[in-house]
């Protein structure tokens, strides 16, 4: 039995599930191997968050779009003075420290992006992705990140009309399916290093226990983790929550 299909909503139950199963059965068996399991652990609990946050902002969209389009301007007008302030910032980083054309790519400017919501809109997005890379060279980062992302959030839902706010929502899911993708990836890996220990103790069958997709039915929708049980290493719980 193997779910042959894990949608965005069951990675929040596999990969926690999968985190604390690789400590708790998998790690120590060999303990040369420690290392490679947290480091994997760590990132399928990485690509969990990923995935939530994509969900988060599109949900965050799709309420909007609600709201009415009379909302736009309050929310066009704090992305924007986002990008100014977030200009203003690099201004007080150290002569080459930073490239502003690497965020404000037409002339390095907050003023070079316009005030057209779609303009704005894509301004934001690629600063985001750019904060959120690895070894940003942007002083706290992070908050900016989450700055920027609280921005797309607001303006997203309420471009211009409800037409384009619909369109934006069916523009996030993209965004989904590319977190999915790369936990889909982290999971399989993991999989790979979880199944290597396995193999050199000789406890393969404990792959569903640390994995539950692989102790579910093909087409099942699963909803919760299965329950805990009381024995120890290696026991097994019954298959959790499942719908059809």
């Amino acid at each position: 039995m193997t779910d042959r299909y894990i949608d965005q909503e069951e990675t929040h139950i596999y990969g926690p599930y999968a985190v604390k199963k690789i400590a708790s059965v998998v790690k120590g068996l060999v303990p040369e191997c420690d290392g490679a399991l947290e480091h994997m652990a760590a990132n399928v609990e990485k690509a969990t968050t990923a995935v939530k946050g994509a969900l988060k902002l599109a949900r965050t969209a799709g309420a909007g779009v609600r709201k009415g389009a009379k909302e736009r301007k309050p929310a066009l007008a704090g992305a924007i003075d986002v990008l100014g302030r977030f200009s203003s910032h690099l201004d007080g980083h150290k002569k080459g420290a930073v490239d502003r054309k690497t965020y404000f790519t037409k002339d390095g400017t907050a003023a070079g992006v316009g005030r057209a919501t779609a303009d704005v809109l894509l301004a934001l997005g690629h600063i985001h992705g750019e904060l959120t890379k690895d070894g940003s060279p942007v002083k706290n980062s992070t908050d900016w990140a989450a700055d920027f992302g609280a921005a797309i959030g607001a303006l997203t839902p309420v471009a211009d009309h409800a037409d384009a706010a619909r369109t934006d929502r069916r523009e996030s899911t993209p965004e989904i399916e590319a977190a999915r993708a790369a936990w889909l990836l982290v999971y399989g890996a993991a999989k790979l290093v979880v199944e290597a220990v396995l193999r050199l103790t000789g406890k393969l069958q404990l792959m569903s226990e640390v994995f539950h997709d692989l102790a579910v039915a093909g087409n099942a929708k699963v909803t919760a983790p299965p329950p805990e049980t009381s024995g120890g290493r290696g026991a097994k719980g019954d298959g959790g929550e499942v719908g059809a």
